[in-house]
């Protein structure tokens, strides 16, 4: 319907900006556009979002399952960074994740003091999830924005009637099966609902 429109609307929008007609200029080539590192790695850890959704629900659909109708998503809390880089650091170096070596450097960061009691458990919890996943990212993204400036993309590409998007710490209101401890930096964790009752697939982190 727009096809007969939109040359002339063509040539308004760009009166002035060209010697010619706009349709006869070329187009753009993508070296002409600036590379963006953090939207390249907002897009990676999306896709990374989008196989994991798809893991936990790939049981689901082959059991020709309905698609549940929300996810909520748990973004990791910010002290969780300092320790999981220093178990890359150490299984990097080909050493393996000391608790007590965590902690000693945890008592040189105020921000950590308050999580003593989390840190060991966080450790031992991640340190075999790391020792098998390739380096992450070093662009720092904020993943709370991400995930929710896709929110329309995730529920047109899963069917889900709802997304929400929630920091860790401030989620417990949301976290009917206490998921939302297993989210880690770069790998939000997430809940599968449905809205009338029935059991949900398990959900992941």
């Amino acid at each position: 319907m727009l096809s007969p429109f939109t040359p002339h609307l063509a040539e308004e929008l760009g009166a002035g900006r060209f010697p010619g007609l706009v349709a006869s200029e070329r187009f753009p080539s993508v070296e002409e556009f600036p590379r963006s590192e953090v939207a390249e790695a907002a897009e990676a850890f999306l896709a990374m979002v989008e196989d994991d959704l798809r893991n936990v629900m790939r049981p689901l659909l082959d059991r020709s399952e309905s698609v549940p109708d929300e996810v909520i998503f748990y973004v990791a809390a910010s002290w969780k960074r300092l320790p999981e880089l220093w178990i890359r650091e150490a299984l990097e170096s080909g050493a393996t994740a000391n608790i007590g070596k965590v902690m000693e450097r945890a008592n040189a960061h105020p921000e950590l003091v308050a999580h003593r009691a989390e840190i060991p458990k966080y450790v031992q919890r991640i340190a075999p999830l790391a020792r098998s996943e390739g380096p992450p990212s070093p662009i720092p993204i904020d993943e709370v924005d991400v995930l929710r400036s896709a929110q329309g993309y995730l529920v047109k590409r899963f069917g889900f009637k709802a997304i929400s998007v929630h920091r860790e710490e401030d989620a417990e209101a949301v976290d009917p099966m206490h998921r939302r401890d297993r989210a880690r930096p770069g790998r939000p964790a997430f809940y599968l609902a449905r809205r009338d009752g029935a059991p949900a697939p398990p959900s992941a982190g």
